[in-house]
């Protein structure tokens, strides 16, 4: 697997950009401004319950593009959709 280029556009959707620490058992989530300002934090766990919180604090903050660090590095840059939106159950 590739991971997605570390380029983020110059002006971020919304203004706002997402930040996620992705770890085994909960994941820590910061939203920043255009200028770098921190907005909003949160964690959530690891959990289909906690997952879902995640995507709904996405949503509410507006957040259109979020980096993903994982203990093996940077993986991903994507639009907050979760799998309810696309017709799924569960995020």
């Amino acid at each position: 697997m590739q991971s997605a280029s570390n380029t983020l556009p110059e002006t971020p959707p919304n203004d706002v950009t997402a930040g996620i620490d992705w770890a085994r058992d909960d994941h820590a989530v910061c939203i920043v401004d255009g200028r770098g300002r921190e907005v909003a934090r949160t964690m959530v766990e690891h959990t289909a319950a906690g997952l879902r919180e995640l995507v709904r604090f996405l949503g509410r903050h507006g957040a259109g593009e979020v980096a993903i660090e994982r203990p093996d590095g940077p993986r991903d840059r994507h639009p907050p959709a979760s799998r309810a939106d696309r017709g799924g159950d569960q995020p």
